[in-house]
């Protein structure tokens, strides 16, 4: 349903008579001044309306309203148009001056010969019991009537705001009337007994007392005045003559004015110097010898910020300068230790007896008990009865050493980042020599496997050793882990079913008594993962939880959501490059075993690092590598005592439908004939010697070179015509990617498979440039299945 906004009138408080005699006197006295714009401003600032009195349609107030005396205002916006004329004629006296002209824009009123007979105390009467018809926001009275004085109170309705403008106009609407009666030599002066309302809904009242005085003819003098006014002639005579008196009387209240401003000042000039020489006098008390120029010290001193401060010999504090008190408050008298340290006795740390008894200047840096820091310089000062006290100048260090940690704790943050780099840099290098060594190891292993019998002894010794081999072959992978830097077979899945898997695989981590609770989401979330390297990391955060548990009770939590993170709340582990803030998957473990220390949290990503928490040292450091491999994160919370959450954080990918998952490629002829000549290049003799003995059981025909160098020579040499080449990437001279790309220019058909230690992920291999992209790749170790399968890929196409 649409709802109708209902535009209401203002309320009728102010009777357009007042804004009659406003706009004409205004037109007549200031004509520059777009009346319209005004009123245009006052409804801007709250938007206001009237009643059409010919169409009875509401409409926004506008300056005809303002000059149909039938019209009535609410008193906000009649107070809201006295302040914005007040600002464009920024004389004191309109008020009084539009207001003192009203008998002149009232026909009705200048007209009325009635009024000079009834004289002025008549017309006070009947102006405070009638006053009330034109505006319903105050009342008047007459509190004190004597001859030749009148005394009125007008007093507002609860919660009616006043203002100097309103209140002068008041005061020229009773000259006018004193003169309507007939009387001359009128003053008028105001006095505010209660100051009324000071903001929205405060119901207090505002009064104020007004003192007429002046001087009254007789009636037949009165009665004469006022017919004479209405005469052509005269009456324009005679308004002459009012403005002239106007005028002059203008001037004697500015005179007035003049004068009691200057009073005032005077008043206030005299208060002020009788309150400077008190304050000197006190100062010459207890200031020193030298008052003057310690004074223009701790002027200085306090314009530069430096806190001063002056203590006699029995640690009472005597003279503190603006800075000092704003540190620490006012404390004359009181001693130091006890208004600034809050001790009962002198600090351990005071220097007062180097300072008077020795003359020593010291500097020192105490800490306040509220951690502020600061530097004081303390110096011996003499005074004038022969005694020495000891002034400090006073340094607030707090912000410097804020700023100073800060400084420490990035730099820190960024030596920690450089460090976790380097040792990214330094296992990855590992893994490739560690790799490359094991290829010889697993290699002729598995040689010797191959080249005994099955039912020997010596078969059952070398297959135990090659078993060991390939366990041992593990180390490089799992330091690859470590910094995310291990393959990824990576496809779509749902989070939640993954996990769930895993966990039932991972039953036999639990005790029976151990409550297990699984909380799928409301809808799958799926993300992209390398599914057996995510079950690997979920299975060893869990191992974490079971092995925090006591007594092999207690309660496991798993849930799921979204949730937006920033980089910044990652541990320091995980804010490499790629990793930025936004919109991830979570899955969240919370177990209510015994909880880590806050000092610890940091650690739990180390290697090797022991608590119970890590249990066996290097599962949760491989969960970590495998989240960073992800671009993703694992951030641990934990109340010592009581529970542990691990959160798994996964990058946002919405689901695409439509696209097949991804699969693994498949040679089109895996029955491929390996045979013909093949060249095999590595620097490393123990690898070159297993790799030629499995090329040749595959059925080639193996030439070899021991860098890339060779390699181009034997090529350009053409004397075999080569299959293909299997080529180490890490060699001296020229390595492999050099020699493919020379190999290339030379024959473009030749198939290349390039091999290394390190991962074809740290090599610049492009997928869309095939001058710079292997036709294979094959990671160090490998065995004879592995190389089997490469050249079978590499041969069928």
């Amino acid at each position: 349903m649409t709802q109708i906004n209902t535009i209401h009138p203002m309320a009728k408080e102010v009777s357009a008579l007042n804004t009659y005699w406003l706009v004409q006197y205004l037109e007549e006295h200031h004509p520059s001044l777009d009346l319209r714009k005004l009123i245009t401003e006052a409804c801007r600032q709250k938007p206001v309306y009237v009643e059409n009195l010919q169409t009875g349609e509401v409409e926004e107030v506008g300056l005809a309203h303002l000059r149909n005396p039938r019209h009535w205002f609410s008193h906000r916006f009649i107070k809201t148009l006295h302040d914005i004329i007040q600002q464009e004629i920024p004389d004191p006296r309109l008020g009084f001056k539009i207001g003192s002209t009203m008998y002149k824009t009232q026909p009705m009123l200048t007209t009325a010969l009635g009024i000079p007979l009834l004289g002025i105390h008549r017309v006070a009467k009947k102006v405070s019991s009638e006053a009330y018809k034109y505006n319903r926001t105050k009342k008047y009275s007459v509190v004190k009537m004597e001859k030749k004085c009148i005394e009125i109170r007008i007093t507002h309705n609860p919660g009616i705001n006043t203002c100097p403008f309103t209140m002068q106009w008041n005061a020229g609407c009773f000259v006018s009337y004193a003169r309507l009666a007939g009387a001359t030599n009128i003053k008028v002066s105001s006095r505010c007994i209660e100051k009324g309302p000071e903001g929205p809904g405060d119901p207090r009242r505002a009064i104020w007392d007004f003192k007429i005085t002046y001087q009254e003819p007789g009636v037949l003098t009165r009665l004469a005045k006022a017919a004479l006014r209405n005469m052509p002639g005269i009456k324009t005579l005679v308004e002459r003559a009012e403005a002239i008196e106007s005028d002059h009387q203008d001037q004697i209240v500015n005179r007035d004015n003049i004068i009691a401003e200057r009073t005032a000042d005077l008043a206030q000039a005299n208060q002020t110097m009788r309150k400077e020489i008190a304050d000197r006098k006190l100062a010459e008390a207890a200031l020193l010898q030298n008052k003057e120029q310690l004074q223009r010290y701790i002027t200085a001193i306090d314009d530069i910020g430096l806190g001063l401060c002056v203590i006699d010999a029995d640690y009472r504090l005597q003279v503190m300068n603006t800075t000092f008190t704003s540190w620490f408050g006012a404390h004359p008298g009181k001693t130091c230790y006890s208004a600034l340290m809050g001790k009962k006795e002198p600090c351990s740390h005071c220097k007062m007896v180097e300072v008077i008894e020795r003359g020593k200047k010291i500097r020192y840096h105490p800490t306040v008990p509220d951690g502020r820091a600061f530097e004081m310089v303390a110096t011996p000062i003499h005074n004038s009865d022969g005694t020495i006290s000891k002034m400090e100048i006073i340094r607030d260090l707090s912000e410097q050493k804020k700023r100073e940690q800060q400084k420490l704790e990035s730099l820190q943050h960024q030596e920690q980042l450089k460090k976790l780099e380097s040792l990214k840099t330094m296992a990855t290098a590992i893994a490739h020599r560690f790799n490359n060594a094991m290829t010889g190891v697993q290699g002729n292993l598995e040689l010797l496997t191959l080249a005994l019998s099955k039912n020997s002894k010596e078969y059952a010794m070398a297959a135990n050793a090659f078993r060991g081999a390939k366990g041992a072959s593990q180390v490089g992978s799992i330091m690859l882990s470590y910094v995310g830097q291990n393959p990824l077979q990576c496809r779509q899945v749902a989070l939640a079913e993954l996990v769930r898997s895993t966990v039932t695989s991972s039953q036999n981590l639990f005790h029976p008594q151990v409550n297990l609770i699984f909380i799928p989401p409301s809808q799958p979330l799926y993300c992209s993962v390398d599914r057996q390297q995510i079950s690997e990391a979920i299975e060893n955060i869990l191992a974490n939880a079971a092995e925090s548990l006591s007594n092999d009770s207690g309660s496991v939590e798993i849930t799921f959501g979204t949730e937006y993170f920033s980089k910044a709340s990652f541990p320091l582990f995980f804010q490499k490059k790629n990793i930025s803030d936004g919109n991830y998957i979570f899955c969240r473990i919370k177990d209510s075993g015994h909880g880590i220390a806050g000092d610890n949290l940091s650690k739990v990503f180390e290697p090797f690092y022991t608590t119970r928490f890590v249990g066996r040292g290097l599962g949760l450091a491989l969960a970590s590598g495998i989240m960073l491999a992800h671009d993703g994160a694992i951030i641990v919370d934990s109340v010592p005592g009581k529970s542990t959450t691990v959160q798994i954080l996964f990058p946002f990918t919405p689901l695409r439908s439509g696209h097949p998952m991804p699969v693994a490629e498949v040679a089109p002829n895996v029955g491929t004939s390996l045979s013909g000549h093949i060249l095999l290049v590595d620097d490393e003799p123990p690898v070159l010697e297993v790799g030629k003995n499995f090329l040749t059981m595959l059925g080639f025909t193996v030439h070899t070179a021991v860098n890339g160098k060779e390699a181009i020579a034997k090529i350009r040499g053409q004397e075999h015509d080569y299959r293909a080449i299997v080529m180490d990437i890490s060699m001296p001279e020229i390595n492999g990617i050099q020699a493919m790309e020379s190999i290339r220019q030379m024959n473009p058909t030749l198939p290349i498979l390039l091999s290394s230690g390190y991962l074809a992920t740290e090599f610049p291999f492009s997928a869309n440039n095939t001058a710079t992209a292997p036709d294979g790749f094959l990671a160090k170790p490998f065995q004879l299945a592995d190389m089997q399968s490469n050249l079978e890929l590499l041969l069928s196409w």
